[in-house]
């Protein structure tokens, strides 16, 4: 019992951490797993985000419009709210010259609906909407060459199975 007691500590430990944490979070808001893995593996909800941006000290605003060059809206400003995505590698070589930073965010209190793909142009691109954003905290800007990095690094923390995304599921469901 000892031993089953320290597994289990040891697992609550890990699913504590960042990005493992936010995904627990998420599991949390779906009734059924398979509805819970296509978040996960459809729309790539892997619990870490980035948004590619000109400012060292990036904070999300629910006042701004995203205005970039994979906007249909030709670079002008639409719908207030904030483009994310969780495939930072297929907008870097967009804004490796304009924006230098990333900022790596934390989505735990969003609700998954609203971390939803929407097609742009580069892929991966998510929209949350102005009345979301004020949910999105910064874990931490990064230089967009070190966030390449951190991005590889994320990316061996979750899940890398079903299985093991199932453990994940069951878990923040108590099982």
């Amino acid at each position: 019992m000892i031993k089953l007691r320290t597994i289990l500590e040891g697992v609550a430990e890990n699913y504590n951490q960042f990005p493992l944490n936010v995904l627990v979070k998420h599991a949390k808001q779906f009734q059924e797993f398979e509805d819970f893995s296509k978040f996960y593996s459809l729309d790539v909800g892997h619990g870490y985000y980035w948004h590619i941006t000109e400012d060292p000290n990036f904070t999300p605003s629910s006042e701004k419009s995203p205005r970039d060059m994979s906007s249909i809206s030709g670079g002008k400003a639409t719908n207030k709210g904030l483009m994310i995505t969780s495939h930072l590698e297929h907008w870097y070589e967009n804004y490796k010259g304009d924006r230098g930073y990333a900022a790596l965010l934390d989505t735990s209190e969003v609700n998954p609906k609203y971390l939803k793909q929407v097609s742009r142009g580069f892929g991966n691109e998510i929209f949350v909407p102005d009345h979301q954003v004020s949910n999105i905290k910064v874990v931490k800007v990064y230089s967009l060459s070190s966030a390449m990095r951190w991005d590889k690094e994320l990316h061996r923390r979750v899940p890398q199975s079903k299985d093991s995304l199932r453990q994940l599921y069951d878990f923040a469901h108590g099982n």
